[in-house]
């Protein structure tokens, strides 16, 4: 079976890019993927950027 791990992270990233209605959840997603890749990071990194969006949020925390 082929690994295509870059490509969904690739189709995620762009998701996010787009501005959707489901943007909050393509970029909890992709933290969790960065935090399992040993980049927390960039997981600090994507979830600042949703609590300066969301700052009430405690989706993000």
């Amino acid at each position: 079976m082929k690994d295509e791990k870059e490509i969904g992270i690739k189709l995620i990233e762009r998701g996010i890019k787009e501005n959707t209605y489901f943007q909050h959840l393509g970029i909890s997603s992709l933290a969790w993927i960065m935090i399992d890749r040993k980049n927390p990071s960039k997981a600090v990194e994507l979830c600042e950027k949703m609590l300066e969006r969301y700052p009430n949020s405690r989706f993000f925390l």
